[in-house]
């Protein structure tokens, strides 16, 4: 049974653009799961106030033992941490 926590509709991810700029994201809904990863429907507010969808891929593989924070953070078990990177590596970086 998977038991991945993910984040709730409303959550907001503030991520780095590649202008190295901060975006922020609103969760709508999960839409899917993989072995490796949860993914989401989202929206963010352009510089004119429309919302565009985009669709976000969390790295949070099911096998690892993996802790939620209330601030939505992911903390891998101590034993599963250096996994954890190569895979996080891995889907960043294909």
């Amino acid at each position: 049974m998977d038991k991945r926590k993910a984040l709730k509709k409303g959550y907001i991810l503030s991520l780095r653009n590649s202008e190295n700029g901060i975006v922020k994201y609103t969760i709508r809904d999960e839409i899917g799961r993989g072995g490796s990863c949860l993914v989401y429907d989202a929206y963010y507010s352009n510089n004119i106030k429309e919302e565009r969808t985009v669709r976000i891929k969390e790295c949070y593989p099911c096998r690892m033992k993996i802790e939620r924070l209330e601030n939505g953070e992911l903390i891998p078990d101590e034993k599963d941490l250096s996994e954890f990177q190569v895979v996080r590596t891995r889907i960043i970086d294909p």
